[in-house]
């Protein structure tokens, strides 16, 4: 293992590809602005089992933390696992209280969260530490650790202001504005028609059309966050031999299919990640073609240290983004989402009066090409979009391509029956209270 070598790993909770594309198309950074942008596809739809994919290189039906929560989850290995192997180091720094042990599968000290411990909701434990959900006091100490010449050897950040409510943190001493912002957070916790279901089952094209502007606000001063980590691995001199990846964990519904929020949903909106990746490999602004999943992450930075990943990833094939020889991608990408369980539902419900969740109550999986996208319910209806004509996925035209339809199938059991193998029976019970306190934090339940 190089020791000379290091990663950085950026996840942007929430970040949809548009929105966080044009971000980084703006930047005053140009490391930034010129990096490579491979298709990066989400094996799932929100939070704990996408990063949970980044760290073990497996889909969410083989490391087990998708709905219900509480396990007990299989044992997997992690890349914090193979760097500790290897005398390495790993460090994972997050705003989000759900990125943390038990449902992540790290230690409590690989993990670092600012506002770790606080039970009364983002209102109170972010909103009034630094004004926003921990980004801040993240670089910060990135900042001292790359003044120091402590940084780790893989560094994992994540980094959730584009969450919703969508409220833009205020920027330097304005009584207005951080008032404004705490009192918004106050109301999303306190005021049923805040929350985000409940929000959609309500809202207008002009409530819409001011929650994505707020949005991009958001997006746009997460994306400001990663410029000050690169730029604090620039002052360190290590940004010539450090591999970056900054990208999203999923994407977010703003209106689109009547949805919200990140769960219940395979569509693009979801599942298309925004991805930069900087490397000194790489030539400035060079394509990266075809697709790649949040599963070919830790085979990536695995290659970046020379350590062998041994049973650690998914038994489905992974490729290296910084291969030459794989610059191709994936033929088929594939995603799954298991749904919320009975419980689960009914506090959703009851918490979101006026939004009928019936419709969303099964099981999804879907396989994607760059041209199509087949979904499929665990009600038997099946979805099928034609990418490039349809991106916005409006049309399902399954009826009118039954050769597709079958190739895609095909597909779609073929990896079925390679990441379900060794699957356990599905635990239909409730999360723990641990888990249950950080998902009420979040608003989730």
């Amino acid at each position: 293992m190089p020791r000379d070598r290091k990663s950085l790993l950026i996840v942007l909770d929430a970040a949809r590809f548009d929105e966080t594309s044009a971000a980084f198309d703006a930047s005053r950074l140009g490391l930034l602005r010129d990096s490579a942008r491979p298709t990066l596809i989400a094996p799932s739809c929100w939070t704990a089992p996408s990063v949970t994919s980044m760290l073990t290189g497996r889909f969410p039906s083989e490391h087990g933390r998708q709905w219900p929560l509480g396990g007990p989850y299989p044992p997997v290995p992690t890349i914090a696992d193979l760097l500790e192997l290897a005398g390495g180091s790993f460090l994972m720094l997050s705003g989000n209280n759900l990125c943390a042990p038990p449902l992540l599968p790290l230690r409590e000290d690989q993990v670092h969260r600012p506002h770790a411990g606080r039970r009364l909701g983002v209102a109170f434990g972010r909103t009034f530490r630094g004004l926003d959900y921990g980004s801040r006091e993240i670089l910060r100490r990135v900042q001292r650790m790359a003044a120091k010449g402590t940084l780790p050897d893989l560094l994992v950040l994540h980094l959730q202001e584009a969450h919703h409510p969508y409220l833009p943190p205020p920027h330097g001493f304005a009584p207005g504005k951080c008032l404004r912002y705490a009192t918004g957070h106050a109301g999303y916790y306190l005021r049923c028609a805040q929350r985000a279901w409940e929000f959609a089952a309500r809202a207008d094209e002009a409530a819409w059309a001011d929650a994505r502007r707020r949005y991009s606000e958001c997006v746009r001063y997460v994306v400001g966050i990663a410029e000050g980590v690169l730029r604090a691995y620039q002052r360190a001199g290590v940004m010539e031999e450090t591999l970056a990846i900054i990208t999203a964990d999923h994407g977010e519904h703003l209106g689109e299919h009547g949805l919200a929020d990140h769960q219940g949903s395979l569509h693009e909106e979801l599942l298309h990640c925004p991805c930069a990746l900087i490397a000194p490999p790489l030539r400035a602004g060079r394509a990266v073609r075809g697709q790649f999943q949040h599963t070919d992450l830790l085979r990536t930075i695995c290659g970046w240290h020379d350590l062998p990943t041994g049973d650690c990833g998914s038994a489905w094939p992974a490729l290296d983004l910084l291969d030459e020889a794989h610059s191709g991608g994936h033929r088929y990408a594939f995603a799954e989402w298991l749904a919320w369980g009975e419980e689960q539902l009914c506090t959703l419900q009851r918490r979101n009066p006026s939004y009928d969740f019936a419709p969303l109550d099964r099981h999804l999986v879907a396989v994607r090409t760059v041209r199509w996208k087949l979904i499929r319910g665990s009600d038997g209806n099946e979805m099928l979009f034609g990418l490039r004509s349809d991106p916005r996925e409006s049309r399902n035209i399954a009826t009118h391509e039954p050769a597709v339809l079958r190739e895609l199938g095909a597909a779609l059991e073929e990896w079925l029956a390679v990441v379900r193998a060794e699957r356990r029976p599905e635990q239909r019970t409730g999360a723990s209270p641990v888990i249950e306190a950080r998902l009420r934090e979040l608003g989730y339940v």
